[in-house]
């Protein structure tokens, strides 16, 4: 939990453990090192605290601007009113009908209904698409984004493993490597084991017997012994099926070591090598498309900062084309490399994640996205912006609505103030009738609500 990895670890005697990690199998007597205040979890609670110190929330333009708008359009109305008469224009009841027709007209309804109401449309408008936005203040950082930071498992990949590759040895087909492994397999709660038991489904025992031409082992008991952190050896008769790490199975005649970054599993019959099953977390089937629609829309740079470790983040960063990326970080060191990127690029910046380990950069984050359906209660809590599918698709849509939401309450201050004030000019230098001053307030507030509310 505190990394973030994907792939389980193997811990011996001696080992250092993080506070929150999850037991596959067995029974672990564990030391507690520290007290509470002192542990891994406990300063992400910190650093979430002190992240969130650092992050400042912008006033409502709107209100500060109607603290003195108000005020003074209520001084220029009994200017209107009262000072051309004494000056000498005109009669006092002709200038105060015309300072409370100023009056009328220069309300600010339009704006402090209409603006405040944008924003809760687009909060609406995000919510119906499964994106849940913390506050109407968010919209602007939204629209305004220009770097994105993501966490890798579980955001940019499913956090689950599957078979991507198989490699069989001369002789044996694809179909019959994983068959074998999944045999051996069946009994073990190990997400690899699961995974190789997913795609192949149940293997009987018949089905092995035709596998390895055996004709006189059908009815033999099956004896499994699993190897914790090297894999599992499977005896059948005079049959020995060996599926595991390169320490279990790289003694096997023939044995070819895999070069790439992702997991593996090797397979051996006999003393004989038979191949090896890839298993990797799968990048979600879109992310190529979601990253490049993001540079469309104006995202200058995307980065991964991951727990996981460097050859497989490496592969999926150069496969999806990032412009940077940094591994193997711990929560601390992973805030410690979102601020200098923030530092370094001085422009707004969000980070998207899901684990427990990203809560202190979703906090110190311009913008904090979190993945809502796979993602740790303490990522949603810490979040600025909740997907609730955890589809990256999400994320340029909700750049979207933010921009069409901050354009439509920019139509509605613009528009409002544009007409109240060629009204107020014709209040004060021509007759205005005072149904033309009901409609510059209540009018031009109807057209604004009206205006927040389109859907497009």
């Amino acid at each position: 939990s505190i990394t973030g990895e994907s792939v389980p670890k193997k811990k011996v005697a001696g080992d250092l453990i993080f506070a929150g990690t999850v037991a596959m199998d067995g029974l672990l007597e564990i030391e507690a090192t520290a007290e509470f205040g002192e542990s891994t979890v406990a300063k992400i609670l910190e650093l979430v605290e002190h992240s969130a110190d650092k992050k400042t929330k912008a006033e409502k333009f709107i209100t500060r601007f109607a603290k003195v708008y108000t005020p003074i359009v209520f001084a220029l109305a009994l200017a209107v009113a009262f000072i051309p008469y004494f000056l000498g224009f005109g009669t006092l009841s002709q200038w105060i009908y015309k300072g409370l027709t100023f009056l009328i007209i220069s309300c600010p309804c339009a704006l402090v209904i209409s603006v405040p109401l944008a924003f809760f449309s687009g909060i609406g408008r995000a919510a119906k698409n499964g994106i849940l936005v913390r506050g109407a203040d968010l919209f602007d950082t939204l629209a305004s984004l220009k770097i994105l930071v993501f966490d890798k498992t579980g955001t940019i990949t499913k956090g689950n493993f599957s078979v991507t590759k198989v490699i069989p040895a001369t002789g044996i087909s694809e179909e019959e490597l994983p068959e074998l492994a999944a045999f051996a397999e069946q009994y073990s709660n190990h997400p690899v084991a699961k995974a190789i038991c997913h795609k192949v489904g149940n293997v009987t025992t018949e089905r092995m017997a035709s596998l390895l031409n055996l004709t006189t082992t059908t009815e033999s008991e099956v004896e499994f012994s699993e190897f914790s952190g090297e894999g599992i050896v499977a005896k059948w008769g005079k049959t020995e099926i060996i599926v595991g790490n390169q320490k279990l199975v790289g003694k096997t005649d023939g044995f070819q070591p895999f070069s790439g970054a992702e997991t593996c599993v090797y397979v051996g019959v006999n003393e004989k090598f038979w191949g090896t099953i890839v298993i990797s977390d799968e990048i979600k089937e879109k992310a190529q498309v979601d990253l490049q629609t993001l540079r469309k829309i104006g995202i200058e740079k995307i980065f991964i900062l991951s727990g996981d470790n460097n050859g497989i983040t490496k592969q999926v960063a150069t496969h999806l084309g990032f412009d940077g990326f940094a591994a193997e970080l711990l929560p601390a060191e992973k805030l410690s490399e979102l601020e200098k990127i923030m530092d370094r690029e001085k422009l707004p910046c969000a980070f998207i994640g899901d684990g427990i380990n990203d809560a202190p950069v979703l906090m110190r984050a311009d913008l904090g996205i979190a993945m809502g359906r796979g993602g740790s209660d303490a990522a949603v809590e810490a979040a600025d912006l909740v997907i609730m599918n955890d589809e990256l698709a999400q994320i340029p849509l909700a750049i979207k609505i933010a921009g069409r939401t901050r354009k439509r309450a920019t139509e509605n201050i613009v528009g409002a103030l544009s007409v109240k004030l060629a009204i107020m000019a014709l209040a004060i230098f021509a007759t205005c009738p005072i149904s033309l001053a009901i409609f510059a307030d209540v009018g031009v507030a109807l057209l604004a609500v009206f205006n927040s509310l389109r859907g497009k």
